[in-house]
């Protein structure tokens, strides 16, 4: 028997494809499935099974430039942390940039440029801030506005690609936030980088040969192309198990019920119930009294969704079918409270320039 592992591919390529016409079989990874093909050298045929994945995947688009990504970055781990299965989530930071024209050394304090972008004097802008701020410390963030530099992200997305490779997307992700917001520090600045790379305990020399170079920038580019497709109109984004998706920082509760509803639904419950449903009570009938009860716990075995609808089932397999569009069900909180922060593309020209959309 010869296997293989694959991903399934950006089209949704469905796994009996995969099973059909790539050599060596394959193992596809589905939401919350796993198909094994394996090539039987003595029938001369490829046979599919299926067998459920334990593990949930969380993908998060956001900016380092964002506010909004910052708290809903934190909001998020704190309704992970209350999750029953969090120890088997995947998260992974993707790349999102707001401005991509934004440049490198601004000339502007954060306070003036949004004033001008939105029309509004410097006074209202900084009492727009002040609320960021104000949420930002409810979710342990201290925001330092009067010292942040409005600047390019493309080479601190770069870091957290390369800081993947490593398994350290989370820590670099968090370091850059923390230098934009609290510490004052330009992110596009090579040193800046280099230091964030080193406190996270990433080789300094690899990480300065990759940002000499354009390493990782068509990942970056990649990422916020499939953003746009999955429906992403502006930041933080989250994809759950690539089913539903929530847009701006919500409250941690929010996040726990998707988190519930994504697990429940890719891990129904398995109800053990007698062959018959023998003393079983049901609306139309009671088993109290019958001979020869045993109860629950023996008997036929049956696997239900969270809607309550039975899994089809032939020949012992599961059934199921592949749905190219992602994201089922979109949860959004588009309040000036909760962000997102827009995508910089859906701005009109007025709005753009900066890199920084509170």
């Amino acid at each position: 028997m010869r296997e293989m592992n694959y991903q399934v591919n950006a089209e949704g390529r469905s796994a009996r494809d995969v099973a059909k016409h790539d050599e060596g079989g394959a193992a596809v990874r589905q939401v919350g499935f796993i198909f094994i093909s394996r090539y039987n050298e003595e029938e001369g045929k490829y046979r599919l099974a299926v067998r459920r994945n334990d593990r949930m995947k969380v993908e998060i688009w956001s900016d380092v430039a964002c506010p909004f990504c910052y708290i809903g970055k934190h909001r998020f781990e704190e309704a992970l942390s209350q999750f029953g299965h969090g120890d088997k989530v995947e998260v992974i930071y993707r790349s999102f940039q707001l401005d991509p024209n934004a440049e490198k050394h601004p000339t502007k304090d954060a306070y003036t440029a949004i004033a001008e972008k939105y029309g509004v004097s410097r006074e209202q802008s900084i009492a727009m801030h002040g609320d960021i701020v104000r949420q930002g410390k409810e979710a342990g963030i201290d925001y330092q506005f009067d010292s942040m530099i409005m600047t390019n992200t493309m080479d601190a997305h770069r870091l957290i690609h390369f800081a993947g490779q490593y398994g350290k997307r989370d820590k670099v992700a968090e370091l850059l936030f923390k230098a934009y917001f609290t510490d004052g520090k330009n992110v596009s600045e090579k040193d800046t980088l280099l230091a964030v790379a080193a406190e996270a305990g990433l080789e300094r020399e690899a990480a300065a040969s990759m940002l000499e170079s354009e390493q990782f920038t068509s990942e970056v580019e990649e990422e916020m192309r499939e953003a746009n497709q999955l429906g992403c109109r502006g930041v933080p984004f989250f994809v759950f198990n690539r089913k539903y998706a929530v847009g701006g920082a919500q409250q941690p509760e929010m996040f726990l019920e998707v988190l519930d509803k994504a697990w429940k639904e890719e891990h129904p419950l398995t109800v053990l119930t007698p062959e018959g449903g023998e003393g079983l009570c049901t609306d139309d009938s009671c088993g109290i009294g019958e001979k020869n009860n045993p109860g629950i716990g023996a008997g036929g075995i049956s696997r239900i969704r969270a809607s309550g609808k039975p899994i089809a089932r032939r020949r012992g397999q599961v059934e199921l079918t592949w749905s190219p569009r992602p994201a089922a069900a979109f949860f959004s909180g588009s309040s000036v409270r909760n962000g997102p922060c827009p995508n910089y593309a859906s701005l009109p020209e007025s709005a753009r320039g900066s890199g920084h959309i509170p």
